[in-house]
């Protein structure tokens, strides 16, 4: 028989059951490890019109939890109220997902635009040592609108990375200065300074592979982890390009140098796009945070 603990005062106790008897119980039927206590639903036996065999059945915390639970499940406003904030929970992150597909697809757009313009109309000539400066712009107009539009592309994937993960947000911003560095040291007019500064970029394109593999861990994005693979491809040709520089410097090599600078570019398109395809293709919420 069902029933719930009435009294007990650590020797006895009483017990009232399912048919609206009481019934008297001492200590040594109580077959749990917990001491009993009024309120404890129980199991127990009938013996000489008394409870034996006493087990417990559920806790009064535990009855009440279910009930609240079974209150809150039944509410409509409630479920509404949730139905709403995952609504707009996952229009969040496809809104963010969206702007990293935009500002990835805008920093390839301008780098396909700009390899076109270098190969077409000669715009700048790659080839550190043989340049009267290590960079030598001819149409300046195209330069500032490319840099322009890398930049709207920056800004948008940044704004994105910053809500969907920190982490990768913060190594992000580390890439931008070590970038920035590197141009500003190519800019320079001075072989070394270039150099030095280019080993910043390459540094930057290290950390860059670190971004996009947090991404893939906490998004589960396969074309970004794929993405990170064309990354970590163009880090690896950079560093063959940087070494034949600093080797070139000194024993005049002109060409190997320029191809391993085009393969770089290259591939980091390939990533950029990758990751375009990868965040436009996102569906739902982020994995993990």
């Amino acid at each position: 028989m069902k029933g719930k603990i009435l009294h007990f005062d650590g020797q006895e106790g009483i017990i009232i059951g399912e048919d609206g008897k009481r019934y008297k119980f001492i200590s040594n039927e109580w077959k749990e490890e917990v001491p009993p206590k009024k309120g404890y639903e129980v199991d127990f036996e009938i013996k000489n019109n008394q409870a034996t065999e006493i087990y417990l059945i559920e806790l009064p915390f535990n009855n009440s939890l279910k009930n609240i639970i079974n209150q809150v499940s039944s509410n409509q406003e409630i479920h509404k109220l949730l139905d709403n904030s995952v609504t707009k929970l996952n229009q969040f992150y496809k809104q963010n997902f969206k702007l990293g597909a935009l500002g990835s697809f805008l920093i390839a757009l301008s780098s396909i635009i700009w390899v076109i313009i270098v190969k077409s109309r000669a715009a700048y000539d790659i080839e550190l040592l043989n340049a009267t400066t290590p960079v030598v712009i001819y149409h300046k107009e195209y330069f500032e609108i490319l840099t322009l539009i890398m930049m709207i592309g920056v800004v948008l994937f940044s704004i994105s990375l910053k809500r969907i993960s920190q982490n990768a947000f913060k190594k992000w911003l580390l890439v931008l200065a070590l970038y920035f560095l590197a141009f500003i040291g190519i800019k320079s007019g001075s072989v070394f300074i270039g150099i030095l500064f280019f080993i910043l970029g390459f540094y930057g394109q290290y950390k860059l592979i670190e971004v996009f593999e947090i991404l893939f861990k906490e998004t589960a994005i396969k074309q970004l982890d794929t993405a990170r693979l064309a990354f970590k491809g163009a880090f690896i040709t950079s560093l063959i390009a940087l070494i034949t520089l600093i080797v070139g410097f000194f024993i005049h090599i002109r060409h190997i140098p320029s191809f391993f600078f085009q393969l770089t570019v290259a591939l980091n398109i390939i990533g950029w796009s990758l990751s375009t395809i990868g965040f436009f293709s996102k569906k739902s919420t982020k994995t993990n945070e």
